[in-house]
């Protein structure tokens, strides 16, 4: 099965919502207080744009993987580099992820 771009479009966006609210709307309202709302919807905006433009990379190079077209973009050494923080980073929050999942598991499910 293969997925066109509106349909990965879309399970990009979500899934770029749905992590900030889970990880960042507590801290975020905690901070912000009464201008909560704003931060979300320009984070909310700010990743859609993010989404966005990932789809657009993956559209102008249909045949490539990421970090072929990254490389492709910035050149070879740049493009590592860039990788490295883009991996290093993702690591990093996939445990703050699984973090905040198992707690929502703990206060959803009995």
């Amino acid at each position: 099965m293969k997925l066109s771009k509106v349909q990965i479009f879309w399970m990009l966006t979500t899934h770029a919502l749905g992590v900030a609210i889970m990880l960042i709307l507590r801290q975020t309202i905690d901070i912000s207080r009464q201008d909560a709302w704003l931060s979300v919807l320009i984070g909310g905006g700010l990743s859609i744009f993010i989404v966005f433009i990932a789809v657009k990379l993956s559209q102008m190079f249909p045949n490539q993987s990421f970090i072929e077209y990254i490389q492709e973009i910035l050149g070879n050494k740049i493009g590592r580099v860039i990788l490295l923080v883009y991996f290093s980073q993702w690591y990093s929050v996939i445990g703050l992820i699984l973090r905040e999942f198992s707690e929502l598991m703990k206060l959803t499910m009995p």
